[in-house]
């Protein structure tokens, strides 16, 4: 792409428009580290954003990561939240069985 002569090559710069800044540099931190941190996702807002990007680039490790922290977080108050984007996002059987398990109990 940077060497092809397309528009990228000419201006270093590549656009991705579906995401905010932070949404990218959560995504690249994750790509090249395979760590997220719970300041990474702040808020569902953030979360949701950061799962969208993980989808659309099919980086599944990264929807597991970000599952496992909101499932070690699961409060009364946020478990409907979750529950929706496990359904929206196609979280894992077994991230789906622990939000279940949490209903349960």
């Amino acid at each position: 792409m940077f060497s092809s002569g397309m528009k990228e090559s000419k201006t270093n710069t590549i656009l991705i428009p579906d995401f905010n800044k932070h949404t990218l540099e959560v995504l690249l931190g994750f790509i090249y580290s395979g760590c997220l941190d719970a300041e990474d996702i702040p808020t569902i807002e953030a979360t949701k954003m950061v799962l969208q990007a993980a989808d659309k680039y099919q980086i599944s490790e990264l929807s597991s990561a970000v599952f496992t922290f909101l499932i070690e977080g699961l409060t009364v108050s946020t478990v409907g939240e979750i529950t929706l984007l496990a359904a929206e996002f196609s979280a894992s059987n077994t991230d789906k069985s622990m939000i279940q398990k949490f209903l349960i109990e």
